[in-house]
């Protein structure tokens, strides 16, 4: 390792296993290429993650400045986020998939926020964010959190919202064109409910969601299909920088969904 970020004082038996220490506190101020370490070439490790092999053992992925900078551009080149906007950080960074998220979003000129994985949906409603990225667990986590909500509304509004938001983003997976009843009814949930809970759980600004690391099952990307928010899952793996392998929105992810490459 050639250099090494850390947020507190170190002991000199770790400060001896690399050539250069950088602590937070005293990190240079400069462009890039001023900073210790920036004039390596593409093809050199720029990171080893850690994963579990075959053999239930860890094993190091090795990849390369040049990995990390066309994973990056292609997650970028797939969102188009705009500059200025927000993204989530609420997964361990241990993960290529949240790295490359953030850097994608370092990229356009956007802020990262940095989340309590415990207390992400509490986080969710400080920060607003524009961009959510997330796991499958999470999104089961906060459509439960969602759907109880919805039980907790009475007389009309319940009855309104029911399983709307399913049926509707089930339509839009399937791309094909929902009945003029589900749409009326979804339309009704859309400025009775949905608005309110989206708003209400800081998701009224969310124009891209992201979900990986493994599948996300029908009933819940239909959920938030429906429900607003359009979750579009990320196939990747470490070996290939995350989505510089392979960048693809679900076929389930509705016609409105851009489509994926690579």
């Amino acid at each position: 390792i050639d250099i090494l970020v850390a947020e507190r004082l170190l002991p000199v038996s770790v400060e001896q296993t690399v050539d250069t220490v950088v602590y937070i506190d005293d990190l240079p101020r400069g462009t890039p290429t001023d900073l210790p370490g920036f004039d390596r070439d593409g093809d050199e490790v720029a990171t080893i993650v850690y994963k579990l092999g075959t053999n239930k053992h860890p094993r190091g992925c090795a990849l390369t400045d040049e990995n990390l900078r066309a994973g990056t551009q292609m997650l970028t080149d797939q969102l188009s986020v705009e500059a200025g906007s927000t993204g989530t950080c609420f997964l361990p960074l241990a993960h290529i998939y949240q790295r490359l998220a953030g850097y994608s979003l370092w990229q356009t000129g956007s802020a990262l926020a940095y989340m309590d994985t415990d207390e992400f949906e509490a986080g969710l409603q400080t920060v607003e964010p524009d961009v959510l990225v997330g796991v499958p667990q999470a999104y089961e986590r906060l459509r439960s959190t969602i759907e109880d909500r919805m039980r907790e509304m009475s007389g009309a509004r319940k009855f309104i919202a029911g399983n709307v938001a399913e049926k509707y983003g089930a339509t839009m997976c399937e791309s094909e064109r929902p009945s003029r009843r589900l749409s009326v009814k979804h339309s009704m949930a859309e400025k009775t409910v949905f608005g309110r809970l989206r708003e209400e759980f800081g998701l009224s600004n969310v124009s891209h969601a992201l979900t990986g690391t493994e599948s996300i099952d029908d009933e819940t990307i239909q959920f938030f299909w429906g429900f607003g928010i359009p979750v579009r899952e990320i196939y990747e793996s470490t070996e290939l920088t995350g989505s510089a392998g392979s960048v693809s929105t679900a076929s389930r992810a509705g016609p409105q969904a851009p489509t994926g490459g690579g």
